[in-house]
């Protein structure tokens, strides 16, 4: 399946998003992050590495953090995360 060519991307906060509906019966292993949480991490980021990130960027964040603590030491976990940005016009 290319998911590159779904429509709406994005995540689903509190619902399934059109691009997920089409294939979310296949998946195994997934979970959710309560908002509370994308947005103390939110905020823990921005304080301890000053990065400043949008709550859906936090939200992948906790997830990462979770996953790896779910499959524990000894295993490797590799993300990749795209970003396409439009040009800054000003």
């Amino acid at each position: 399946m290319d998911l590159n060519a779904l429509p709406h991307k994005g995540i689903g906060q509190g619902r399934i998003t059109d691009n997920l509906a089409t294939f979310v019966n296949e998946l195994s292993g997934a979970f959710t992050v309560d908002d509370s949480k994308s947005i103390a991490m939110l905020y823990e980021l921005l304080d301890t590495e000053g990065l400043y990130l949008g709550a859906s960027s936090a939200l992948n964040v906790v997830a990462a953090v979770e996953l790896a603590e779910r499959i524990g030491k000894g295993m490797y976990l590799s993300l990749h995360f795209v970003f396409i940005t439009e040009p800054l016009l000003f």
